[in-house]
């Protein structure tokens, strides 16, 4: 089936009518281009138990493809399945999405050789990701009617097939991609290229505990290069849990402007300054935070200070952090009560 959106080169229209004389199904959509919901009215139109959706600057050149996306799609568990793709040099393409990659989400082994074994054995191994390209993009139906089909509201162009992939991860269903189908993209040959900023803004505030923490992608690794390179301050700070307190980077300027902004509030506790001086140093050591909760625009250190409750939660059990816990909790409040008291933390911090 192919899904027709506007076409109007006669050559182009010459083909898609080739092909409904052969029997294949051409389906006219002459809205504004919107990805999402393309492929969802190609979906409405299948009449199989597997979709596969293909963009039209996919070349095909190899015979098993096809049998390489479906033998994994049908498999139980497994929600999407995605393809090794080329650019048309020979380098990788996509081999997976990493979420927070980038500041949201972006593809490791990008413009590796295809000849490389990849990350740990990646690029020739079926790899579990939490999300796939919708380039190429293989998933049972009744899969994609349980997790609700691409968002063509949110995400009209871009990262809706990291949003839908993500929808079916949190369903119980994992995501795959196999180096037994191989194609070529030629990637945005016939659309531009650019990422709108809303839709990645909206990305990183629906799917912001993913950002932070892709559950296949190591806290070890690089969020700034697309080539597995290890970050030592992101590993410091996973090690930590955020407390960094042992380590040279202590800057007591900002712990005295802390002091003193405490002070002003009428908070004398020794567990709300060691709490968010930690915060401090975990924030600034760690790209995926300031991404996500970019105190310089936002002004508000709410969500900041609710994942650190969240995460502590998972991190404190029997580690002797009651402290901490506790001067997270003091300061929570006081943000929550005061929007002027949340403004100058939000400064302080960033």
């Amino acid at each position: 089936m192919v899904v027709d959106n506007g076409s109007r080169d006669s050559i182009t229209l010459k083909f898609l009518q080739c092909l409904s004389d052969k029997g294949i199904a051409v389906v006219r959509d002459d809205g504004q281009f919107n990805h999402s919901r393309l492929n969802n009215v190609g979906a409405a139109h299948a009449s199989g138990d597997v979709l596969v959706f293909l963009n039209n600057d996919i070349e095909v050149t190899t015979r098993d493809w096809l049998k390489g996306l479906v033998s994994h799609a049908t498999r139980p568990g497994v929600g999407c399945v995605g393809a090794k793709l080329l650019y048309p040099n020979g380098r990788i393409q996509h081999s997976g999405i990493a979420v927070g990659l980038g500041g949201a989400a972006a593809h490791p082994h990008r413009g590796f050789p295809n000849s490389s074994p990849g990350y740990f054995g990646s690029l020739i191994s079926v790899r579990n990701y939490l999300a796939v390209t919708g380039a190429c993009l293989a998933v049972q139906k009744h899969i994609f009617s349980e997790a609700g089909g691409f968002d063509q509201i949110d995400f009209p162009v871009t990262y809706n097939d990291v949003d839908f992939c993500i929808r079916v991860f949190e369903l119980g269903y994992r995501n795959l991609v196999t180096p037994h189908a191989q194609l070529i993209h030629h990637e945005s040959a016939s659309r531009d290229p650019r990422v709108t900023k809303w839709e990645m803004d909206m990305l990183r505030a629906k799917w912001s505990k993913y950002i932070i923490d892709d559950p296949y992608y190591s806290p070890f690794l690089t969020l700034d290069k697309e080539d597995f390179s290890f970050d030592s301050s992101r590993a410091v700070a996973h090690l930590t849990g955020g407390t960094l307190r042992s380590f040279n980077n202590v800057d007591h300027g900002v712990e005295v402007k802390l002091a003193e902004l405490l002070k002003s509030e009428n908070i004398h506790s020794e567990e709300a300054l060691g709490a968010i001086f930690e915060l401090w140093c975990t924030y600034h050591t760690r790209r995926d935070l300031r991404v996500v909760f970019n105190l310089l625009e936002s002004h508000s250190t709410v969500g900041l200070l609710t994942w650190a409750i969240e995460d502590d939660a998972k991190r404190s059990l029997g580690t002797g952090r009651s402290s901490y816990s506790k001067g997270l909790e003091v300061i929570h409040d006081k943000v929550v009560k005061s929007i002027f008291f949340d403004e100058e933390l939000s400064r302080v911090l960033a």
